[in-house]
């Protein structure tokens, strides 16, 4: 059942609308995080859509931590199996519930975080003249096109990307991931150039990682994959890469944090012929991640690189480099290739040849005995992924748009 709060005591009021749950790492990491740090600004009403039905008690203790920071919650919980059904009835719950909220509470400002809260967004603009800002998260479209989900002559892809235009058009701020992502909107034959950006990253509270200066040195180098190992991920190169690596020298270890697919993974070594004596397997909360990172000398992910991908900012860079751990992927993924190249504070292969692989070992052995590289990798992640810049830029849109 979703109620309306009473009448709360800030001036300033405003409606978030999330697709993404707040319950999983993403919702806790990527907006309660920004959220109970710019609650200090006005009173948050926060939508989010629940994939899953959540036990009484459990919400009792939600709601009660959330207005305590003087965010609001009201939780849209859907268990029906077909998506498309599942999509429209989030989309007609949020816009009736919006609309209550809009007419109890005088709403400043509305936050959609991706396309379908944006199209949520851009009707509750039409109808009540309110600003809102487009969180965009990268080209999410095309994304489900690159991943094989949609076909790109479809309808699903055709509508939203016939609404991305109007999102764009009409959103009073664009928020990024990347640089890269506002070059291209810059180059949409409907912008004008005069719209309001910003690029704010999938930052990391800097304060739960610890940084240790100085390596743990032992004779082993350890690898770390953190995350999954499908959809977009590339990890029969990482295999392969390690392959080779260990077939030049034997002193490394890799460690895999990853929840649900270690049969899958294991299957993946087999295959390749690898000794699984060389991983460590990890399923962990991710409260959990920061000290296991604490031993690791390079993080490592390579990523499919297909066009929505330049709108995309891993959430585990940051989450590596906030521990002083450099990291080894692809080129073509959002703004990855220019922090870690202009930085110094990792490898960038340009393809999956011996000739690269050869290479990033020689780099890698060079890493490993350079005594700043922990330390670029940590002032990397307060230049580009620390949580309280972007909550100050988030709070800058915020004071810039209700001014």
């Amino acid at each position: 059942m979703i109620y309306l709060q009473k009448t709360l005591p800030y001036s300033y009021n405003f409606l978030y609308i999330s697709y993404d749950s707040i319950q999983s790492p993403l919702g806790k990491s990527q907006i309660l995080n920004y959220l109970n740090k710019l609650s200090d600004i006005g009173t948050f009403h926060l939508i989010s859509f629940e994939k899953h039905s959540i036990e009484v008690n459990k919400k009792d203790e939600i709601y009660k931590k959330l207005s305590n920071n003087n965010i609001y919650w009201y939780p849209i919980e859907l268990n029906i199996n077909i998506s498309y059904l599942c999509l429209f009835q989030f989309v007609v719950t949020s816009i009736i519930l919006s609309i209550k909220i809009i007419n109890k509470f005088k709403i400043s400002l509305i936050h959609s975080r991706s396309y379908v809260p944006a199209f949520i967004g851009l009707i509750l603009k039409f109808l009540f003249g309110i600003k809102f800002i487009f969180d965009m998260r990268g080209f999410w479209a095309d994304e489900k096109v690159d991943c094989g989900n949609w076909s790109k002559f479809g309808f699903p892809y055709l509508f939203f990307k016939f609404i991305e235009k109007y999102l764009l058009i009409n959103a009073d701020c664009i928020i990024s991931l990347t640089e890269k992502a506002i070059l291209e909107i810059h180059q949409m034959p409907f912008m004008n150039g005069t719209h309001y950006y910003e690029v704010i990253r999938t930052c990391t509270d800097l304060d739960t990682y610890e940084f240790q200066s100085l390596s743990k040195r032992n004779n082993n180098i350890t690898f770390c994959y953190l995350g999954s190992a499908t959809n977009s991920y590339l990890f029969n190169e990482v295999l392969k890469f390690f392959k080779f690596i260990i077939n030049k020298n034997m002193n490394f270890r890799f460690k895999i944090i990853n929840n649900g697919e270690h049969l899958y993974i294991k299957n993946l070594i087999s295959f390749y012929n690898i000794d699984l004596n060389y991983f460590t397997f990890l399923d962990l909360e991710h409260s959990q991640v920061p000290a296991e990172l604490e031993d690791v000398d390079f993080g490592i992910f390579f990523i499919k690189q297909v066009f929505s991908k330049i709108a995309s900012m891993p959430t585990k860079l940051g989450e590596f480099l906030a521990c002083g751990v450099p990291c080894i992927c692809n080129e073509g993924i959002g703004d990855v290739t220019n922090i870690l190249n202009t930085k110094m504070i990792g490898i960038v292969l340009t393809d999956y040849t011996d000739n690269s692989y050869e290479l990033a070992y020689m780099k890698i052995i060079q890493l490993i005995h350079s005594h700043e590289i922990k330390r670029n990798c940590r002032l990397a992640a307060e230049e580009f992924f620390s949580l309280d810049d972007g909550v100050n830029k988030y709070r800058k849109v915020y004071k810039h748009l209700i001014s």
